[in-house]
């Protein structure tokens, strides 16, 4: 991706037509008053297309100028005739800008079908996933000296269309951007490393909190140039926060620990951390809400080398298309989803790309054009500002994490000072819900754009921090509780500004989802199969259950037609007999059983059903996403032609010398049946085990963890052998009954 700054913004140039003056004439666009966008078109004799092209510049207000009108005569290079046919304007200027500096580009041209004149370069072109895959020159983009560069390179071209198509083609053309200006930490001593504050907030309920502290843990960064700031509010997770903060103290430089007997309030504990930062003269804050795992252990290096001032990792909730950005917004201003945003989330488009600009000043500064909006962010921000010189103009870095930039509620008009008191230049940031709400004449007026915020987090924030200048204070004002916790950010074109990058060149980690998460349940992880798989199945899933399950391998069967599995890590089958225990409501092991629709049962055991713990629904899951993949692979040619695999009875059974030891030869009234094994013979208990009758076959040296499969009806005649010592635990399913 080729990436240019806004702020420093040159004069827009738009090709309509290919020409071979243009080399020749292209430089004089810089000349225009800066800023202004100019229409490049050859000099050709009348004809139809350039009619047409110059009536729907007229209509348009496009300044136009007309390149080689003294070489009139001369013959026009390939395809020129066909361009002129082609290239209209259907859009005025300031749309054409809009979408031009949407795109992220330096340079854009316009896309084709067609691989032309040459298609041998067909297979040479990148693949693209949307839209057309090839160049063609009849419509061009781009800012003057980024054009002319461009040109340049490959001025010994013929044709407009060989030239672009042959920097297109090439890498280093096309995706420049990314390492700009970028730094490398590789040769420098751990001494001579930056340091850095992080910042990690615990401020709801979330799952797989244990592995999000281990991945912090985990940063391949010099442990003495970290100070860690570590705020928790929540009860649930207080004991795990509070432990592993301890334990940081053995490893980082410091360590502060704010938790929940300390009543701290989420936007003071914000501030105290950006206080924190300054304190230790940290030079990068970097921002982790307990929801953003950080799988790549060199998240923090790599982020510092990006050098850019703000820059994010692209986190997206796996396998869904939720990130921590958005691309575009609507006509009314809420989020929406831009034309390359699932490009971006799905990898096939890497870039470093600018997601927001920010222009903050206190001064009400007249504007040429209104207020505009590159990307809303959520929830309501916290303040790092930095210093201010007459040498280095006052700068602001936001951490976009719920807290406040709210003093005045309800205008909510945000507020922060105390910089050079020789340079006092205060700053505001009008966040998205003061827009429809008058302001006092006393302060600045924002225009008026309706906008509502985005609810997507950016998790992570990493920015540098400026010296603080001799007499200076270095602080946040954060005044007052937001009285709404999601805010939007707005950008003045006129100001000066800090530009927010979201990078995805890498795979720096995932987001969790914690809307559903009920910490009222004994292991509560267990249900989140749906909404949190990928983190589901590093914790629970047996590692060798996809090998397991290739279309290659070999599947074990220990009696006819009985298959062997690995399904679930021993975590697993741990925790399901811990809540289940904890539930405790067990049957009484008779005939008689109220649970079933008639109210009786002919083999009846000890166990709970997964209905009576609320846990039926991710049981379903774990059977159509993981045991059907077996269930297809070792019984070929059975196919649930209604769906995914049902189940009415899924119960885990309890087997006791003292309770119920052992179970009668019976059959299933299921197609096939799965059995769990969650404890260990041999060690949990003594005895148990699964008969197979018509083939007088046992299976006894159960694997926790694995299943076995076996047909239900008619060929597999079981029984439960008696467990002698101990408890012996499984999970039963009757598929497809």
């Amino acid at each position: 991706m080729l990436e240019t700054r806004r702020g420093a913004l040159l004069t827009s140039v738009f090709v309509a037509f290919w020409c071979l003056t243009i080399f020749g004439n292209v430089v004089t666009a810089t000349e225009e008053k800066k800023g202004d966008l100019v229409v490049l078109t050859p000099y050709r004799k009348e004809s139809d297309g350039l009619a047409r092209f110059l009536r729907s510049a007229k209509l348009y207000g496009y300044k136009i100028k007309v390149l080689g009108e003294e070489k009139a005569g001369e013959d026009a290079g390939p395809g020129d005739e066909e361009l002129l046919a082609n290239s209209v304007l259907s859009a005025g200027p300031v749309r054409v800008v809009e979408e031009f500096e949407r795109s992220g580009a330096a340079v854009l041209v316009s896309a084709d079908g067609f691989c032309w004149p040459d298609r041998e370069l067909e297979g040479s072109y990148p693949k693209v996933k949307r839209g057309k895959r090839f160049l063609n020159s009849g419509g061009i983009v781009g800012r003057a000296e980024h054009f002319y560069r461009v040109l340049s390179e490959a001025a010994e071209e013929k044709s407009l269309q060989m030239l672009l198509t042959h920097a297109y083609i090439k890498d280093a053309t096309r995706d420049k951007s990314c390492w700009d200006d970028m730094i490398t930490l590789d040769a420098s001593k751990e001494e001579e490393m930056p340091a850095v504050a992080l910042g990690v907030f615990v401020e709801k309920e979330t799952p797989f909190l244990e592995e999000f502290l281990e991945k912090i843990s985990n940063q391949v960064y010099p442990k003495e140039k970290i100070h860690l700031f570590v705020h928790n509010s929540v009860n649930y997770h207080e004991e795990g926060v509070s432990a592993w903060a301890e334990a940081m103290k053995e490893e980082v430089a410091s360590v502060k620990y704010t938790g929940v007997e300390d009543n701290v309030k989420e936007w003071h504990a914000r501030n105290a951390a950006i206080d924190f930062c300054l304190e230790s003269e940290s030079q990068y804050f970097f921002s982790v809400d307990s929801e953003a795992h950080i799988d790549n252990p060199y998240t923090i290096k790599l982020l510092i080398e990006q050098n850019r001032d703000v820059v994010a990792p692209m986190l997206i909730r796996p396998y869904k298309a939720w990130s921590n950005f958005w691309g575009a917004i609507t006509s009314d201003g809420f989020y929406a989803r831009s034309m390359d945003y699932m490009e971006i989330v799905q990898g096939h488009r890497s870039l470093t790309n600018r997601v927001l600009f920010l222009s903050l000043s206190s001064s009400p500064l007249p504007l040429s054009r209104p207020l505009s909006l590159s990307l809303s962010f959520p929830p309501s921000l916290s303040l790092a500002p930095l210093s201010s010189s007459p040498l280095n103009p006052p700068l602001l870095f936001l951490s976009l994490f719920p807290s406040s930039l709210i003093p005045l509620p309800p205008l909510s008009l945000s507020f922060s000072r105390f910089l050079s008191p020789s340079s006092p230049h205060p700053f505001s940031l009008f966040s998205s819900s003061s827009l429809p709400l008058p302001l006092p004449p006393s302060l600045p007026r924002p225009p008026s754009v309706s906008q509502r915020p985005m609810e997507r987090a950016l998790h992570h924030l990493l920015l540098p921090r400026a010296q603080t200048p001799p007499g200076g204070r270095q602080a946040a004002c954060l005044h007052q509780e937001p009285a709404r916790p999601r805010h939007g950010l707005l950008r003045e074109p006129q100001g000066e500004g800090v530009f927010m990058y979201v990078s995805n060149r890498v795979d720096f980690g995932h987001l969790v989802n914690a809307d559903q998460f009920d910490s009222s349940r004994v292991n509560p992880e267990l249900w989140q199969v749906v909404d949190n798989r990928w983190d589901w199945e590093q914790r629970y899933l047996h590692p060798n259950y996809s090998s397991a399950v290739a279309e290659n391998a070999t599947a074990e069967m220990p009696c006819p037609d009985v298959y062997w599995f690995p399904l679930f890590k021993e975590r697993y089958a741990q925790e399901m007999i811990q809540t289940f225990e904890d539930f405790g409501v067990w049957s009484a092991g008779t005939n008689d059983d109220p649970r079933l629709e008639g109210g009786y049962e002919s083999v009846p055991t000890i166990d709970i059903h997964m209905k009576q713990i609320g846990m039926e629904a991710e049981w379903l899951e774990i059977l159509r996403v993981y045991v059907q993949p077996m269930q297809l692979k070792v019984f070929e040619g059975y196919y649930n032609d209604v769906g995914p695999p049902r189940a009415i009875m899924n119960f885990m059974v309890r087997y006791k010398p003292d309770e119920q030891p052992f179970l009668r030869p019976h059959h299933d009234t299921s197609t096939y049946t799965i059995n769990v094994a969650l404890n260990k013979p041999g060690v949990d208990y003594k005895g148990g085990g699964c008969r197979f009758v018509r083939y007088n076959c046992s299976v006894t040296d159960s694997r926790v963890g694995w299943i076995l499969m076996h047909p239900g009806r008619l060929t597999h005649l079981h029984e439960g052998l008696p467990t002698t010592e101990g408890t012996r635990y499984i999970i039963v399913s009757f598929v497809d009954p």
